[in-house]
């Protein structure tokens, strides 16, 4: 008997070791593989996402040990949140290398191609359904900086590419009125003015404003900084090459000229009232060349690469 006892104590021994699940993944077990989920992902991942290809790679998983490492990551800008797809009432957020906002934006270029006008309904449909707000979003940034412009008298929602001429936004009623103030104004006029050289001189009106010098002000710059600060994953600094290049887009846009040494004599002065705060790159020499171009060069080779407002 006391035999028999001990092989069956034997036998469920070794059956309970070969049951041992894996060691679950944590710390920087768990940071490393999300990491490398996240970036081999073509899109967002869930938590439900990486725990289930943990388990498909043999790994016991624990769903809030995921959730906590996808979040700190997320604080210190390694990844970033994004919305998820469920239908929950608190849907869990999705996390990816690449910010929602930046997403959005390659997804809306990709959509405008080579087009002159496009339609809200398109723009939507470029993203997944959980982006939507974020398209929003980003349709208003784009019509700010002037890279979209809103179509007045469509009957669906539509943008163009192009900035339209000032007077595309009048209507028949209002065309009609202005032939009339026409008609009045030129029984006094030594030559007739014609509706069309009327409107011809209130869209060069406009065309004229555009092409005036842009001077930068802080108050710009500080707009600049904002549509970017999103996609710096919690930091406040800015590198100054973003906000150049967001200033310099700007006036290709509108066609405005910009001044770079004007851009670069702001932020010093700014810097110096205690406006601003500029910071020196450490490793100034790691820096790609178009991006060491862009920041502030200083006699002594020290090169001022971030900002931020300090009020």
């Amino acid at each position: 008997m006391d035999s028999t006892a001990a092989k069956k104590t034997t036998k469920r021994k070794a059956t309970a070791t070969k049951r041992a699940p894996p060691p679950a993944l944590v710390g920087e077990a768990l940071a490393a593989f999300l990491l490398a989920l996240t970036t081999a992902a073509t899109g967002a991942v869930t938590v439900a996402d990486a725990c289930t290809r943990a388990k498909k790679a043999g790994h016991t998983v624990i769903p809030a040990e995921i959730e906590r490492c996808f979040e700190q990551m997320a604080r210190v800008g390694r990844l970033f949140r994004h919305p998820s797809a469920g239908r929950a009432a608190k849907p869990a957020h999705a996390y990816w290398g690449e910010s929602a906002a930046e997403f959005v934006r390659r997804r809306l270029q990709s959509a405008l191609g080579t087009s002159t006008q496009i339609t809200l309904t398109k723009l939507r449909a470029s993203a997944p359904p959980q982006y939507r707000e974020v398209v929003a979003a980003s349709i208003v940034t784009l019509l700010r900086e002037g890279q979209l412009f809103e179509k007045p008298g469509s009957k669906a929602k539509t943008y163009t590419t192009t900035p339209l001429p000032a007077t595309a936004v009048l209507t028949a009623v209002q065309r009609k009125a202005l032939q009339s103030v026409l008609n009045k104004v030129n029984t006094v006029r030594s030559q007739a003015l014609t509706l069309h050289e009327l409107l011809q001189f209130l869209d060069g009106a406009a065309v004229q404003a555009a092409n005036a010098a842009a001077t930068p002000t802080l108050v710009l710059l500080e707009e600049l900084y904002r549509l970017d600060l999103p996609a710096r994953g919690g930091l406040s600094s800015m590198p100054i090459p973003f906000t150049w290049r967001r200033y310099a887009e700007r006036g290709t846009h509108t066609g405005a000229k910009v001044d770079r040494a004007a851009f670069e004599q702001l932020l010093l002065d700014s810097a110096a009232a205690g406006r601003v705060e500029l910071i020196a790159h450490e490793w100034p020499a790691t820096l790609p060349a178009d991006d060491l171009a862009a920041a502030i060069r200083q006699p002594g080779g020290r090169v001022l690469y971030y900002w931020r407002p300090l009020e």
